[in-house]
């Protein structure tokens, strides 16, 4: 996959953001996505000197998260999901 389709995949979660702090530093910003861990809830987004590190990490972390872990989008909201990418996009868990 292209660092854009990746983009295009963690945007199908929830709303998600390309942001520059400075020149040569940019990160990931998604809105209400976590990652669960039992009953502990952790934010983490991708880092780096250009977008498309930055997407990539992301993408790494996102796609790293395995069983008892789940992502979790939405917390306690109308809209609350769990998924984990299964190699090939994401799949929803009730685990």
């Amino acid at each position: 996959m292209t660092w854009e389709q990746k983009l295009a995949a963690l945007k199908s979660l929830t709303e998600t953001h390309l942001k520059m702090r400075e020149p040569g530093n940019w990160y990931v910003s998604a809105h209400a996505r976590e990652v669960q861990d039992g009953c502990v809830l952790s934010s983490s987004y991708g880092n780096g000197a250009t977008p498309e590190e930055a997407v990539e990490d992301d993408f790494r972390k996102m796609t790293a998260v395995k069983y008892p872990k789940a992502i979790v989008v939405n917390y306690r909201g109308t809209r609350e999901k769990r998924v984990r990418w299964n190699g090939f996009m994401w799949e929803s868990v009730n685990d």
